[in-house]
């Protein structure tokens, strides 16, 4: 796209009436648009690494409290239907987040039905009010990663647009060169090299010799 603007710009005089109105200004932005582009889609990834960093560190105190404190229960006897409520017995998938938010979600509820058996093993409000704040660590982190998912998303999609119109404009100015310069082949050759030819074609198959 550069190339086809400098070349565009050194015979724009003889080239721009073939030109659509406004073509060469617009390819100018568009380029300095995907450029900046290219930085935010950069931008983007990076935050996304450091979102997807604080939701691991989050998942593994999710575990480690839902362990914790399913460990006391059944050292301290819990009864049957106190361990059934918190989730004693059922495994939680350390890489999906809805799976330990559940299960984060199980012992404090089961706290509020048996808070009794639950002192009697050790586990102190304190320590259910830690499951609170890792439940609402789990849920922030969650949703900003998806947000930050979505915004790439929407960058890439962006850049993807301006690349299509770059080319088109590309193919225009190759066009309109090759025909301004039909009689003066060294310059038409420059703007036909603006798009690289494809591969070139297979090679024949060599004839068998004869005996």
């Amino acid at each position: 796209g550069v190339k086809a603007l400098e070349l565009a710009n050194e015979f724009r005089k003889v080239i721009e009436p073939r030109l659509p109105a406004g073509l060469l200004d617009g390819l100018k932005e568009d380029l300095a648009l995907i450029s900046k582009a290219g930085g935010e889609a950069q931008a983007e990834i990076d935050k996304l690494k450091g979102y997807t960093g604080t939701q691991n560190e989050n998942c593994k105190r999710g575990l480690d409290f839902c362990s914790s404190v399913k460990e006391s229960l059944k050292r301290g006897k819990a009864s049957p239907d106190c361990l059934k409520a918190a989730g004693v017995g059922t495994r939680l998938n350390p890489n999906k987040v809805s799976s330990i938010i559940g299960g984060v979600m199980a012992i404090i509820d089961a706290y509020s039905k048996f808070s009794e058996e639950f002192r009697r093993s050790g586990v102190l409000p304190t320590d259910i009010e830690k499951g609170n704040k890792i439940l609402l660590s789990l849920n922030a982190a969650d949703l900003v990663q998806e947000n930050a998912k979505a915004n790439k998303k929407r960058v890439t999609a962006e850049r993807n647009v301006l690349r299509k119109r770059v080319e088109s404009a590309v193919d225009v100015i190759r066009g309109v060169g090759m025909l301004q310069f039909l009689d003066n082949p060294s310059i038409a050759a420059r703007f036909e090299e603006l798009i690289p030819k494809k591969g070139k074609g297979k090679k024949k198959e060599e004839e068998p010799q004869q005996k």
